[in-house]
């Protein structure tokens, strides 16, 4: 596979075999994400996502782990934090190291999308206790709202912050944000400095209309694509809307420099630093799907 286009999957896709529309149990869901590492296409997979109170089934298992915190109203969500890190602390000490906690997701309440004003404080020293406890919190924003850009720039900047997720997708086709909302959503982590993933319906490399559903899905090669021409610094947010709808695989170049849509290009290094600092992963039910699409795609090394 072309040095770029690795970079780019390398470790994106976190295996979240326990949700829908898979819905396996722990057990079995475990013995994929294994079987997946022993795999030749290994190095695309992630880390495997369980919900926070369900670690403790896990520890017998080497494992690398998103977990999903219990969120909740504003009024309880910053002790909702406090006791899921307890349980990730928990599950650490009965493992004896084997698992390794990297991630935790929840649920931003919606009180602070509706009063951005609100989020700081609530998040004061939290992000900052997760941070030293070796776990990047991600709260999952709900894309689309008139107030969202205001939520990214309240949640605010610097290495106690964190991370944003966004849902690309679901059961129903109102749970799929339009291009517009997406761009606008990556557009403001990038002007604030927040890190990025997305979760749910990004079973697909390029966008695809899904007759069950009746809707278009999003492509997670375009996605992250988007990110990472952002990042470089390489894309305006008109083009970013573009790409995000781009159906068409020739129009990108994947070689040994580094990527490239329609002349717009990241060097190998700028594909690496996004990856490291920016567009981190996203949560799929498959892994199968996303990553045998993607083999197809080797050869592209088109001229830029």
């Amino acid at each position: 596979m072309k040095d770029s286009l690795r970079v780019l999957m390398t470790g994106l896709i976190d295996y979240a075999g326990m949700f829908p529309p898979a819905k396996l149990p722990l057990a079995e869901a475990v013995m994929n994400y294994l079987s997946y590492r022993k795999s030749s296409d290994s190095w695309m997979l992630g880390r495997f996502v369980l919900p926070a109170e369900r670690l403790k089934e896990v520890v017998h298992a080497e494992l690398p782990v998103s977990v999903l915190g219990r969120g909740g109203p504003a009024r309880s969500f910053v002790d909702g934090l406090h006791a899921d890190l307890r349980l990730v602390e928990e599950a650490r000490e009965a493992s004896g190291g084997r698992l390794l906690v990297e991630m935790l997701e929840t649920k931003i309440p919606q009180e602070f999308i509706t009063s951005p004003e609100a989020i700081r404080p609530f998040l004061s020293g939290v992000c900052e206790m997760y941070e030293r406890a070796g776990v990047k919190l991600f709260v999952e924003v709900p894309v689309g709202d008139e107030r969202i850009l205001e939520a990214l720039a309240a949640i605010g900047t610097g290495p106690d912050t964190p991370g944003v997720k966004i849902r690309t997708g679901g059961l129903e086709a109102s749970a799929f944000p339009s291009a517009e909302d997406v761009a606008a959503t990556l557009w403001g982590c990038s002007a604030d400095g927040l890190e990025f993933k997305a979760t749910a319906g990004l079973h697909h490399a390029l966008p695809r209309y899904d007759v069950g559903i009746k809707v278009q899905m999003h492509g997670y090669l375009n996605l992250f694509a988007a990110g990472i021409l952002i990042h470089a610094g390489t894309i305006t947010p008109r083009e970013t809307l573009e790409l995000l709808e781009e159906q068409s695989i020739e129009n990108f170049s994947f070689d040994a420099l580094g990527l490239s849509w329609r002349g717009r290009s990241a060097t190998l290094e700028q594909v690496r630093d996004a990856r490291s600092t920016f567009v981190r992963s996203f949560g799929s039910c498959s892994f199968d799907e996303p990553r045998e699409e993607v083999q197809g795609f080797n050869g592209i090394t088109r001229n830029r």
